[in-house]
Order: C-alpha cells, then sequence, then structure tokens
C-alpha cells in the first residue's frame, strides 16, 4: 500500500514575493528603456495591472495542471496550498489572484464548473 499524505504547499505567497519584486522591476526596466525616460506613476499602475493578469493566469494554469494529474486507480492527488500570512503588496495580489480564480471556475464561458484541488487554506 501506498503512502498518500498529499502534497503541502505552504506559504506560497511569501515565496511568490522574491519573484513578483524582481518581475514587476524588469517590467518597468523594460518600458523605461523603450520610451528613454522615467515612467509616470500611471505606468507603474498598468505594469502591476499586467503583472496581477499574469499572476491569475500562472494560478489558472496550476489548477489545470493539478486537476488533470489522474493516477493509475483513477484518483487525484489531494493538493493543499496554504497563504495569507504575509502583508506584502505581491503577496496579497497573489492571495487575491488564487481566490478570483478559484471563484470563476475552470471551462468555457457560461460553462465554468469549480476545481476540486488544490484545496486553499487562507490564513487571517
Amino acid at each position: 500500500m501506498g503512502n498518500n499524505k498529499g502534497i503541502k504547499l505552504i506559504k506560497r505567497d511569501g515565496e511568490f514575493i522574491w519573484y513578483s519584486h524582481r518581475w514587476v522591476k524588469e517590467l518597468i526596466k523594460i518600458a523605461a528603456n523603450r520610451v528613454l525616460i522615467d515612467i509616470s506613476k500611471e505606468e507603474v499602475d498598468t505594469l502591476e495591472k499586467k503583472f496581477e493578469e499574469d499572476m491569475r493566469y500562472g494560478f489558472y494554469c496550476l489548477e489545470e495542471k493539478f486537476n488533470s494529474i489522474i493516477s493509475s486507480r483513477g484518483d487525484y492527488p489531494f493538493i493543499t496550498i496554504t497563504f495569507g500570512i504575509s502583508r506584502d503588496k505581491y503577496a496579497i495580489m497573489a492571495s487575491r489572484a488564487a481566490i478570483y480564480i478559484r471563484k470563476q471556475g475552470h471551462g468555457k464561458e457560461g460553462h465554468k464548473q469549480p476545481v476540486l484541488f488544490p484545496k486553499l487554506v487562507f490564513f487571517i
């Protein structure tokens, strides 16, 4: 008999912080190089909105992958993601993206279905 304890991805929002800061700085650098001047606050906000869309797409892809992995016995791996501890701007953005994607469901517009995994555990 196998060991079926599942997978726990603990404090994912905390891990996203480091990558998020680097990615947004890179987007700002690319934008500044295109126009060869400092970019405005509005342009930074636009880049952060783009980044939030990227985060939503990334979480959607994670959920899609987790829910398409089926074992030879026909069951799904039990996956849990915990978040909500960090107060960094990008960690909060990651938490919102996860909740938004879960609320939307998967599938074509008008035929969206809720997904089983990963289980989301939000700490307050």
